[in-house]
């Protein structure tokens, strides 16, 4: 009996020691099993793009949940090329970082480039848009519907210079537009270059197809606070001004191949007038014109 006993002693002894641990392995394994566990195959995916997702730039990122979505609806843009410097300011976000090729934007960012620096953006339509130097511009919104072929691009320049070839995709419907301060050029399918001065001065070239220029659209004076107005007499009948000539606040021009249109920093246009190849050529536009051969452009 007493040999017995003295056998099951270091028996009972080891097992004291070691259960703890095999508890604690136990309720790990049941800890770590969830998460390898996805409820269904777009979560898998998730968790998988999330991963991936953070070894890239910045500018690169969005949320894995809907990064597929995002494409197919055609809420980015990509930087397919860029020369030299330029910077984005995400929306949201104060600090400036640098932009390289493959980063994409979205609406809200606001992009500059520096001096001998130039990008090229591919659009979700598959338009293209470059930006010389010294250009600042925003991305009011870029969306496009593949299966309505529907889109709704504008680009709001603030200063500098931008060369838009727009897809001539069959059936393509909606709004592609290059906005400033005094003007907004709207196209369907054409080449067409915008030069924005500091005065705020516009050139507007059209180089293939047409672009509607019109009047930039006044504030809307109907969102702003109303104030109390004191009570006052109604007048009686009154004499009323007769005819008199309409100002040109609102005013749209077509403006077709080979034609250019200047507005002025008030905002008044000039009519479209007819320009000669030969005397337009410069670097900007022949850097433009052998990226467009590239891209397989008109």
């Amino acid at each position: 009996m007493s040999l017995i006993i003295n056998r099951a002693i270091p028996l009972l002894f080891l097992f004291v020691i070691l259960f703890p641990f095999t508890v604690q392995a136990e309720n790990k394994a049941v800890e770590i099993e969830p998460q390898k566990r996805a409820h269904s195959p777009q979560l898998a995916a998730g968790i998988a793009s999330e991963s991936e997702n953070s070894k890239l730039p910045y500018g690169r990122r969005f949320p894995a949940a809907c990064c597929g979505e995002l494409q197919i609806k055609g809420d980015m843009a990509e930087v397919t090329l860029v020369e030299g410097k330029a910077e984005v300011i995400k929306k949201g976000i104060i600090k400036a970082q640098p932009l390289t090729r493959g980063d994409y934007v979205a609406h809200g960012d606001k992009i500059s480039t520096k001096k001998g620096s130039r990008i090229e953006l591919k659009l979700p339509d598959n338009s293209l848009i470059r930006f010389d130097e010294f250009t600042t511009f925003e991305i009011v919104c870029v969306e496009f519907d593949k299966k309505t072929k529907q889109r709704n691009i504008n680009v709001s320049m603030v200063l500098g210079k931008t060369w838009a070839n727009v897809s001539k995709i069959f059936g393509l419907r909606g709004r592609f537009a290059v906005s400033t301060k005094t003007a907004v050029a709207g196209v369907r399918g054409t080449i067409y270059r915008v030069n924005v001065e500091e005065d705020n001065s516009v050139l507007v070239k059209v180089y293939w197809g047409e672009v509607g220029v019109s009047s930039a659209p006044k504030p809307d004076t109907a969102s702003q606070s109303q104030q109390i107005m004191k009570p006052t007499k109604v007048l009686g009948p009154h004499p009323v001004a007769g005819p008199h000539p309409v100002s040109m606040e609102e005013w749209t021009y077509i403006v077709k191949s080979m034609q250019q249109i200047f507005i002025r920093p008030d905002g008044t246009p000039t009519k479209p007038m007819p320009f000669l190849a030969s005397e337009d050529i410069n670097d900007w536009v022949r850097w433009n014109q052998e990226r467009d051969k590239v891209s397989g452009g008109q």
